[in-house]
């Protein structure tokens, strides 16, 4: 979770469903407005090899 470096706009990031929500933030009342949530396409050619390494067997 972030906010913006205004603190108008917070941002959140759902791993598992790969989604990220981004909303306007009223930093005097601390409500959320304007709520959008984005599908992040998922690409496995994006993810650093390190994750896909097998583990090692000692």
């Amino acid at each position: 979770m972030a906010f913006s470096p205004d603190g108008t706009k917070l941002a959140m990031v759902h791993c598992y469903h790969s989604e990220l929500f981004i909303a306007d933030f009223d930093r005097c009342s601390g409500e959320l407005s304007n709520a959008k949530i984005v599908n992040i396409p998922y690409d496995s050619t994006t993810i650093p090899n390190h994750y896909h390494r097998k583990p090692l067997i000692a």
